[in-house]
């Protein structure tokens, strides 16, 4: 037997529930994906260090696309001493 409306689990206060397509619309957030070999990526998660990876690959894209050099530049220095 299901439940009655109000009861449902993620339900608000009102009975209403958001999806996660519009918690994220709310944020006004997109998605960006590419593909690449499994040695890069591996390099990649190493040079970034643990559980890094993706906020560096965000700062290098970001960095390069708005011609910022020094965020550049640290995120390249970071990456060589995580690399020795």
């Amino acid at each position: 037997m299901s439940r009655p409306k109000c009861e449902k689990r993620g339900s608000t206060a009102t009975g209403e529930s958001k999806s996660k397509k519009e918690k994220a619309t709310e944020q006004d957030l997109a998605v960006f994906v590419f593909r690449l070999p499994a040695a890069d990526r591996d390099v990649q998660s190493q040079a970034a260090g643990p559980g890094e990876a993706t906020k560096v690959a965000r700062g290098a894209i970001l960095a390069a696309a708005n011609g910022d050099t020094k965020i550049f530049q640290r995120l390249s220095a970071r990456a060589k001493a995580n690399l020795k």
